[in-house]
């Protein structure tokens, strides 16, 4: 999970005492105990999104989650492959920003042209995309 500082973003949640006291590997454990998981996310934050770039180059299939007329849903997922969700804030991602994620070959997609709350997002976002590979 890497959480990148957006040109929308709220500037204040980069240092609020999250990150700061390691308060975010709480909720991590109460994750993947919910989940019945042994498995801990990695965490990454604070970089601007053009160097965490660089953190998902080798990966086989990109999407940035954003209002689109690609719908999520209907895009083919490979099973087999690892896929990065980019998910911004809901103040969205920029077009500097949308420019970047297509330079580096991630698909735009989302569902419509409502604008989600970022918990909502990536919860319909994962749902999608776990359908869409066979997973449900």
């Amino acid at each position: 999970i890497i959480f990148v500082q957006t040109e929308l973003g709220e500037r204040s949640y980069a240092s609020s005492k999250l990150w700061t006291t390691g308060e975010y590997k709480r909720h991590l454990l109460d994750g993947a105990q919910q989940a019945g998981s042994t498995h801990i996310p990695k965490v990454e934050y604070g970089a601007p999104l053009w160097i965490a770039m660089h953190l998902v180059e080798e990966v086989g299939q990109k999407i940035v989650f954003h209002t689109s007329d690609t719908i999520l849903n209907r895009m083919t997922l490979e099973s087999d492959n690892e896929i990065v969700l980019a998910i911004g804030s809901e103040r969205g991602w920029t077009d500097n920003e949308l420019e970047i994620f297509q330079q580096n070959n991630f698909t735009i997609a989302g569902m419509g042209d409502r604008i989600l709350r970022t918990e909502t997002a990536v919860v319909s976002a994962l749902a999608l995309i776990k359908a869409g590979m066979g997973a449900w």
